[in-house]
């Protein structure tokens, strides 16, 4: 299988999820214009093309915004704006 795109990686990820008996959101808006690629109920998942030190610093920068505007209960993430 050849990942070419973040759409095809992304595939992969809900693919291995839904065999996990994992649920799922895509594209969950956090706030502020901000969206997660995937959501479970217990952790945020963002997927990039490139492994580098740039998509890390970015990925680790997108994890301190998804954290601070998710918050964790006892049925999963959810939005603390909601």
């Amino acid at each position: 299988m050849e990942l070419k795109q973040e759409a095809d990686i992304r595939q992969y990820i809900e693919t291995w999820l839904k065999q996990q008996g994992i649920s799922f959101e895509r594209e969950v808006v956090c706030g502020n214009g901000v969206r997660a690629d995937l959501v479970t109920p217990d952790m945020v998942i963002e997927i990039k093309k490139y492994l580098n030190r740039g998509a890390m610093y970015q990925a680790h920068g997108q994890g301190v915004a998804y954290q601070k505007l998710l918050t964790a209960t006892p049925t999963g993430l959810e939005n603390r704006a909601d």
